[in-house]
C-alpha cells in the first residue's frame, strides 16, 4: 500500500461485501440455499462489526509494519484461537497440536527473521488485528452451531452489516 500508494483498501473490501450481499440475496431467492431469518439482529450486526475490524486492522497492520511483521501477526491467529478458546471456552488443544503449532511458528519465524521490523503502534495494531480477527472466526463458528446454519446462510446474514460498518469506516479512514 505504501509503496504503490493505494490509499482505499477498507473501501475496496466494502465494495465487495455489497456484491457479496447482493449475489447471496440473488442465490437465496433462486432457492440455492435457504435464507435463514432466526439468528438476532444484534448477533448479526456484532459479528459483522468484529469482521469489518478484522479486515480494517489487518490492512492498517500491512500499511505500518513490515510484511514479515505482518505475516508473524496473522500467524499469531492460530495461538490466539487456541488461548481464546482454553480462556473463553475451557477447551483444552491436544498436545500433539501444540507442538505441531510451535513447530510451525518457529519455521516462519526463522524464514522472515530478516524482514520483522518491530514498532510498538505497529504492534498494538497487530494486536488488535489479530484479536477480532480471533473473535469474529469464533462468532463465526458459535453461530453456525448455535443456530444450525451454512456458510452461505451466514455469510448472507453477515454481508449488508459488513457493508454498512464497512462503508462507514472506509469514509472515517479513507477521506
Amino acid at each position: 500500500m505504501n509503496n504503490y500508494g493505494f490509499e482505499c483498501p477498507t473501501f475496496l473490501t466494502t465494495y465487495h461485501f455489497l456484491l457479496s450481499a447482493i449475489l447471496l440475496e440473488i442465490m437465496g431467492r433462486l432457492k440455492l440455499f435457504q435464507i435463514n431469518k432466526v439468528v438476532p439482529t444484534i448477533e448479526r450486526w456484532s459479528t459483522a462489526a468484529f469482521g469489518v475490524g478484522s479486515i480494517v486492522f489487518l490492512n492498517i497492520n500491512l500499511k505500518v509494519n513490515s510484511i514479515g511483521f505482518y505475516q508473524l501477526s496473522k500467524l499469531c491467529n492460530i495461538p490466539m484461537m487456541v488461548v481464546y478458546k482454553y480462556i473463553v471456552k475451557h477447551q483444552t488443544t491436544p498436545v500433539e497440536s501444540l507442538i505441531s503449532l510451535a513447530v510451525l511458528l518457529v519455521g516462519m519465524a526463522l524464514f522472515t527473521v530478516n524482514d520483522v521490523q518491530f514498532n510498538v503502534p505497529g504492534a498494538i495494531v497487530a494486536l488488535i488485528a489479530v484479536t477480532s480477527t480471533t473473535v469474529f472466526q469464533s462468532r463465526q463458528a458459535y453461530m453456525q452451531q448455535e443456530y444450525s446454519i451454512t456458510g452461505p446462510q451466514l455469510n448472507h446474514l453477515v454481508a449488508f452489516p459488513e457493508f454498512v460498518i464497512g462503508i462507514t469506516a472506509s469514509f472515517i479512514l479513507e477521506t
